[in-house]
């Protein structure tokens, strides 16, 4: 069994990386607790940052996201608890058929 843990430093420097690249930013440039809103994010950067977490960290994740964790450090917490909750899920069941 291959584990796909994350700790929450990785998804946030991850979510900086990634929404930093998507407005056209310097990393350094993003302040975790600001609204992705102020930054310009609008539905279609939202939609393909859903998609981009589906594909980095396997899980599914709404399009309304940024509206539901509008700052990089609350939508960090979520899809740290999501990843875990996905973990634990994947050990119970590995353990279940073994």
């Amino acid at each position: 069994m291959v584990s796909r843990y994350y700790s929450k430093e990785i998804i946030k420097d991850w979510l900086v990386g990634n929404i930093a690249a998507m407005i056209k930013k310097n990393k350094n440039e993003i302040n975790i607790s600001a609204p992705l809103a102020d930054y310009g994010l609008d539905s279609i950067h939202a939609v393909g940052l859903s998609g981009d977490i589906e594909q980095k960290f396997n899980i599914h994740v709404d399009p309304t996201i940024a509206w539901d964790y509008p700052t990089i450090l609350q939508m960090s917490e979520y899809l740290y608890s999501k990843t875990l909750q996905q973990e634990v899920h994947t050990i119970c069941v590995h353990q279940a058929v073994s």
